[in-house]
């Protein structure tokens, strides 16, 4: 039997994004981006920002380990205020998405001027939809399985005439319209074109997609 004196047991933390460096745009993300109908004006406005690299440090005792990351397809989601929440890279299939704050994604950006609150999946998601220029306005959790709470749910509630979820065409995203809709009642639009509505418009188009989601909002 292993016997361990205090001293020996070192605490170890999770890896934590520590630091990050900016890059200029490229035809890569240009071809990336506009397949799903989001460009320029919809990257600045919900403040996407590609990434040359971004640091994740893990303290380990007395030392810090680090890791450099870099890649082609690298994106920064940040606050009005420059604060980085979230690292995405698209090509990295089993870890797209590095938490770094706790946010509500599309929160900086709702005016409260539009009857409608759509709350969808991920930021891709709300500009895909914000191109397409419905009458409502966006939010994203920190995924379909993330329930937004009641203190939250019930300020949108005296804001908004209507809230629906549109999640993903998969298991994750059924699972998540029905959380919404059992513990707030919150219907959901389901589109079933392909997964999800940013890749709705690059397989089938725009006003496809348009027409679809239209006679499902008041």
């Amino acid at each position: 039997k292993d016997i361990y004196i205090k001293k020996d047991l070192v605490e170890k933390s999770r890896y934590k994004v520590t630091s990050f460096l900016k890059r200029k745009w490229n035809n890569l993300d240009a071809d990336y981006w506009l397949q799903y109908g989001i460009g320029t004006t919809l990257l600045n406005k919900y403040k996407v920002f590609p990434l040359l690299e971004y640091t994740m440090s893990q303290r380990d005792g007395n030392n810090t380990n680090e890791i450099n990351i870099k890649n082609q397809y690298l994106y920064g989601y940040f606050r009005l205020d420059g604060t980085l929440y979230k690292v995405y890279q698209p090509k990295i299939i089993k870890k797209k998405f590095i938490k770094v704050k706790n946010y509500i994604q599309g929160s900086d950006q709702l005016k409260y001027n539009k009857p409608t609150l759509i709350i969808t999946s991920s930021l891709k998601e709300i500009m895909s939809l914000d191109n397409i220029n419905f009458n409502a306005e966006y939010i994203a959790p920190e995924s379909e399985c993330t329930l937004i709470s009641k203190k939250v749910i019930s300020s949108y509630l005296l804001k908004y005439d209507n809230i629906f979820t549109l999640f993903d065409n998969d298991a994750a995203g059924n699972i998540g319209m029905n959380k919404y809709y059992d513990e707030y009642g919150i219907p959901g639009i389901y589109v079933n074109l392909s997964k999800d509505v940013s890749d709705s418009i690059k397989d089938h188009s725009k006003l496809t997609v348009k027409n679809y989601i239209n006679p499902l909002i008041p």
